[in-house]
């Protein structure tokens, strides 16, 4: 509902079971492919696993930026098997969004 209303991608709730690193981190990848932004947490314990898997990598940034690179003004184009068309240059500009204002704050 937040991409059809033009916002961002939501939070998702916290992980009651604040000792569970591992269960944290499964619980917070499904979060992640599931379109969620980030993680509220409710333990000091759980920030640095949230962080580690919402945090945008130099990896994800760089592919982002060959996407914007690729397209440069076509309507859509191929790119390693891929259709590259608006939205996900519209995914790969927040991508690059994101990492930009992690490493200022970092």
């Amino acid at each position: 509902m937040s991409r059809k209303l033009g916002l961002k991608a939501p939070w998702d709730s916290v992980y009651m079971q604040f000792t569970d690193a591992e269960g944290l981190r499964r619980d917070a990848m499904i979060g992640k492919r599931l379109g969620f932004q980030g993680k509220h947490v409710i333990h000091p314990s759980q920030i640095d696993v949230v962080n580690s898997v919402y945090r945008v990598s130099k990896e994800e940034y760089e592919q982002a930026n060959a996407i914007i690179a690729k397209i440069q003004g076509q309507g859509a184009v191929q790119m390693e098997g891929f259709l590259i068309d608006e939205p996900v240059v519209k995914r790969a500009r927040q991508i690059i969004e994101r990492y930009e204002a992690q490493e200022v704050t970092a």
